[in-house]
């Protein structure tokens, strides 16, 4: 009976009533099959209204609990979800043009908002989303985490996402994982020996007695088409060669009644000085080769990736810190990681490559402290550390966070844009309309913009 106090303790235990009583708001509806008194004095304790009810069918009574108007309005605030009142804009603004912008863009387009897109380059997809092949597919840790769970949400939302864009775009393929190292093949048995997701989408095999992931549901996609195809929408007008370098400055220009959302990668820092985005660029360089005889799609994975399909080889990238302000250039040295990895993963597919025929891109890819992504509405570093104060002393915040509610970020997406942009953007567009949001309050957490801030309060050190 998993609902009898005797018998299942664990879910009524006294601390359950604060909980239910903070997240309760003015007239929520509390029942139970049980009505044991603990129950409703605990329930009354924390000021419920409770009352015994008729049951069902066997069962003669129930309880009902109803938390009374006013009872909240000084409830405890949750630094980490910031949830402002709905922001009154009446266009909205996206400070670059590749995946994470593209899929805010579309995400209010489709909503009705005019979008306007600004990017310092002539076209789309310029930077980190602009390789000729991407893969997405699942990152799958052997424990049950918020971020195990926030990392497979993403995953089957861009899939969900992209499943409506034509065949040039995505390409089905089932990805081979390979353990890099003792540590991931001790994790890859663990999940092949309680699989969090069923055999249409995983299965394992082993290769020289290491277990190897094969993700079958994943999908190869072609990043400039998808990002046009994003964009491709009648309420989205794209500003090329516009570079923004403060959002007050564009601010200026656009309106106060206009929401902007940054999506600039790892520079999306420098425009916004005072929110104390804690972002690293990280140097990334592909090889290809587009002269294969055609073959069947395939994807091999360890750190590394190689993709084939049709007459297209690619593998990369190379994972190098960069500096504010240093170019991102293609590198012999970095050629030479690649094709070290490249012959590591897929030998038999490397013997076909000439590689007098090779071409190299690089580009800089924005990351975090965390290796999570940076999503939801901005603060300021000043304004916010008074009222964070007390978590140094472990104490609750005792007033809400000030935030800006006109501005939000979506950033530090690492080498994974494609996988986190579609459920992220829709994270922001809750927020920004005060919806229901889609991501359960720990998974905001992992992705919080005023994480590492509070984090740094917590440890009594500096931040950034």
């Amino acid at each position: 009976d998993g609902f009898a106090p005797a018998k299942n303790d664990d879910m009524w235990r006294d601390r359950l009533y604060g909980l239910m009583a903070k997240h309760s708001a003015p007239g929520c509806l509390v029942g139970t099959y049980t009505v044991a008194g603990h129950v409703r004095r605990g329930l009354a304790e924390a000021g419920f209204e409770v009352a015994k009810k008729p049951g069902f069918g066997r069962k003669r009574e129930r309880l009902e609990a109803v938390w009374p108007d006013g009872k909240n309005d000084e409830a405890v605030p949750d630094p980490y979800v910031c949830l402002p009142d709905r922001a009154t804009f009446q266009n909205v603004a996206v400070v670059g043009a590749g995946i994470a912008g593209a899929c805010v863009a579309n995400a209010f387009a489709r909503r009705g908002y005019r979008v306007s897109v600004f990017d310092a380059a002539s076209g789309p997809a310029s930077g980190a989303s602009g390789n000729p092949l991407g893969l997405v597919m699942p990152r799958i840790d052997a424990a049950d985490t918020m971020q195990a769970r926030l990392l497979l949400q993403c995953y089957f939302r861009a899939l969900q996402f992209y499943a409506h864009l034509d065949d040039e775009a995505k390409i089905p393929v089932t990805a081979r994982h390979f353990a890099q190292n003792d540590k991931e093949r001790t994790r890859f048995e663990k999940v092949l020996a309680d699989p969090p997701l069923d055999e249409s989408w995983l299965t394992g095999e082993w290769v020289n007695d290491s277990p190897v992931l094969l993700h079958h549901g994943a999908i190869m996609v072609r990043p400039t088409k998808v990002v046009e195809a994003l964009l491709d929408h009648p309420n989205i007008s794209c500003v090329w060669n516009a570079p923004v370098s403060e959002i007050d400055d564009l601010r200026n220009d656009i309106g106060e009644a206009t929401l902007v959302i940054v999506t600039a990668g790892w520079t999306s820092g420098t425009m916004m000085t005072h929110a104390g985005l804690s972002l690293a660029g990280k140097l990334g360089q592909v090889d290809w080769t587009d002269q294969l005889a055609p073959c069947v799609t395939s994807a091999r994975a360890d750190g590394s990736y190689i993709v084939r399909t049709d007459n297209t080889l690619l593998f990369g990238a190379t994972f190098e810190r960069v500096k504010a302000g240093e170019t991102p250039d293609c590198s012999e040295e970095a050629r030479q990681s690649n094709l070290e990895a490249a012959m590591r993963l897929a030998p038999d597919w490397m013997q076909d490559v000439d590689r007098s025929d090779l071409k190299s891109r690089a580009s800089v890819r924005g990351t975090t402290p965390d290796r999570m992504p940076i999503a939801g509405v901005l603060f300021e570093t000043g304004s916010v550390l008074p009222v964070l104060g007390p978590l140094a002393h472990g104490i609750d915040v005792c007033e809400p966070v000030p935030h800006q509610p006109l501005n939000y970020t979506l950033t530090g997406l690492g080498a994974r844009g494609f996988t986190f942009a579609p459920l992220l953007a829709d994270l922001i567009v809750s927020q920004a309309l005060g919806e229901p949001l889609p991501l359960a309050r720990s998974e905001v957490e992992q992705v919080s913009p005023l994480r590492f801030l509070i984090r740094a309060v917590r440890k009594g050190t500096t931040y950034p």
